[in-house]
This record gives structure tokens, C-alpha cells and sequence, in this order.
């Protein structure tokens, strides 16, 4: 039996029988692994254009059975660099830290994106039907629960295709991407 699944967010590679496998529904540990630099999206209403970034993390249940047996599951978010109040990334920033933003931070938006790296927060995950398969959604980010313990930091060996790609259609300046140490 071939059950094979990307680690791309939730996006779904089927095996030969059709068979899927995706992270847990429901609230669990992640691990932020990584942030990479995909485009820039206009503003609205000739707004600041922003830029949008992959948020990649990992959990710490294991793909059970396929080609990725025995892999932890990866899922990612791609969010903008927005610091408005009711922004994801103001909500991502502080379920990793464990505090928001500093009105300093957010007046000369000056952001230690190293410090939210290697932490791990709580992700609800949810399973959705988007462009005709089932794919795994980050809902919502929090803080983790005191005594639950963080997770080991495991970044991918590469970017993984799916990213490159979406660098590679960028047209207004060269892929920045944010490589990380092995330690």
C-alpha cells in the first residue's frame, strides 16, 4: 500500500491506490523550522505593497505508513508582513514568543525574526477541500500550554519544491530566502 504526502502545507501527493495521509485535525504542537521569502503583494487601495513569506513547521506525530513512514509531518502558512493588529503574523509572533509586539517594534517595524525561530507554539489544524483535494489548514496559533514541552527544532534538508517554485515566478527582485543553521 502506497500513502505517500507532501510536506508541503498539507498539499497532498496521492499514492498509486489514491490513499492520502495528513496531519492531525485539532489543536498540536508546532515547531517553527523555517521562513522563506516567496513574493510581494500589491497594496490595497495603493497601499504599501507587503511582502509574503512560508512559515514551515513540524509536528511531532509521525506519518504512519508510505514512501514518508516514520517522517514527522510538516505544514506551512504563507503570511503577509503586515504588523496591523488583527494581522496572522501578529498573531504568529506572539504564540511564539509568548508577548506581542513592542509599540517600539511596531513603530520602526524592526522585528527579530530570529526570535520567534526554533520555537514551537500550539497550531489548530483543520482538513480543507481546495483545488480538488483535501489539504491540511493552519486555523489558529496560541501560546503553549505551561508544562507542555517545546519540540526539537528539525528543519528540512532543502526547500522543498513547491517553494522554490513560487520563488522561481517571482518577478520583482531575486529569491531571498532564509537559510538556517544545521545546530
Amino acid at each position: 500500500m502506497t500513502n505517500n504526502t507532501s510536506s508541503n502545507s498539507g498539499k497532498l501527493e496521492l499514492g498509486r491506490n489514491g490513499s492520502k495521509s495528513l496531519p492531525p485535525e485539532g489543536p498540536v504542537a508546532a515547531c517553527l523550522d523555517s521562513i522563506d521569502d516567496i513574493f510581494k503583494q500589491p497594496g490595497f487601495d495603493g497601499g504599501e505593497a507587503k511582502y509574503k513569506h512560508v512559515y514551515r513547521y513540524h509536528i511531532e506525530e509521525c506519518i504512519k505508513e508510505g514512501r514518508l513512514a516514520g517522517q514527522v509531518y510538516r505544514i506551512s502558512d504563507i503570511i503577509s508582513d503586515s504588523l496591523h493588529e488583527k494581522s496572522k503574523l501578529r498573531k504568529v509572533i506572539k504564540a511564539l514568543r509568548g508577548y506581542d509586539l513592542t509599540p517600539d517594534e511596531i513603530r520602526s517595524a524592526n522585528i527579530d525574526f530570529g526570535s520567534i525561530l526554533k520555537k514551537t507554539c500550539l497550531v489548530t489544524i483543520s482538513h480543507k477541500m481546495a483545488k480538488g483535494s483535501l489539504r491540511a489548514c493552519i486555523d489558529g496559533y496560541a501560546q503553549l500550554p505551561h508544562g507542555m514541552k517545546p519540540l526539537t527544532w528539525m528543519p528540512e534538508k532543502e526547500v522543498p519544491e513547491w517553494v522554490r517554485q513560487m520563488q522561481a515566478a517571482r518577478l520583482d527582485k531575486p529569491v531571498d530566502v532564509v537559510i538556517l543553521p544545521t545546530q
